[in-house]
């Protein structure tokens, strides 16, 4: 199971970089078989069916234009993902986000479903910290995923400000604002996730890197429904919620 995920999230990232010859066409572009360029573009406007592109990915592969290796035969499973959370004396709320998260167990449970269909060369932490900013993002010398606190109080905050009128209306609880937290947290942790990979198994990409890890966070939470913990909760209704605070985002800051 862990090696053909890991197979799969190789040819998530691989996808992306045949699509992006169309965006960035380099000075070896007759390398690339205009058959092959064309079935990549009809795929990815429906024109052509995912058997016909999984046969163009195999004759790139199977004649060296791409290269994907196979994780059984070149890495050993030696790490995991764990969490460590530290601690929060300067929360602005008297439920910290420390507690919060905690209390939540999502990291408890997506630390369970990752261990068991990632192969890994080494540990990978994932530290919930104080960071005296709002942020979240991936320490390529450490290879340690980084949550900050302030950036959880802050999508909540948010979302508190946004929703002002329909809570007091009764429209929306204070549980809605949690889950709604929640849901932007998973999409930044995947995420961070996406570059954590895409430096683990050394995978190439084309264009911007953060748009590389912003596809693979969307097409990972899609699959998200799999995942009993969620309660009912799939992936397109998360990115909802992940779309509309970043909507936020537009109307409250710029």
């Amino acid at each position: 199971m862990k090696t053909q995920f890991t197979v799969v999230i190789i040819l998530i990232f691989t996808i992306g970089i045949i699509l992006g010859f169309f965006v960035n066409v380099s000075a070896e572009e007759s390398f690339i078989p205009s058959w092959i360029k064309n079935t990549a573009k009809f795929w990815a406007n429906d024109q052509v069916t995912d058997t016909e592109f999984i046969n163009a990915l195999q004759f790139m592969i199977q004649n060296n234009i791409i290269q994907v290796y196979s994780p059984n035969k070149t890495m050993e499973d030696n790490g995991d993902f764990y969490v460590t959370y530290y601690s929060n004396p300067n929360s602005i709320y008297d439920y910290s986000a420390r507690e919060f998260i905690i209390n939540s167990q999502y990291f408890e449970v997506n630390v369970d479903y990752l261990n068991e269909i990632f192969v890994l060369p080494q540990d990978i932490e994932i530290q919930l910290m104080e960071c005296g900013e709002a942020n979240a993002f991936y320490d390529w010398e450490s290879k340690k995923i980084i949550i900050c606190y302030e950036f959880v109080d802050s999508i909540y905050a948010d979302f508190l400000q946004y929703y002002e009128i329909e809570m007091k209306d009764g429209n929306i609880t204070e549980s809605d604002i949690s889950t709604m937290t929640i849901n932007v947290i998973d999409f930044f942790f995947y995420h961070e996730l996406g570059h954590a990979l895409i430096d683990m198994y050394g995978l190439p990409i084309t264009g911007l890197e953060e748009n590389a890890a912003d596809q693979f966070a969307t097409i990972f939470m899609l699959l998200s429904e799999d995942i009993d913990e969620y309660e009912g909760m799939i992936g397109h209704d998360i990115l909802y919620n992940v779309g509309t605070w970043f909507l936020i985002q537009t109307e409250l800051y710029e």
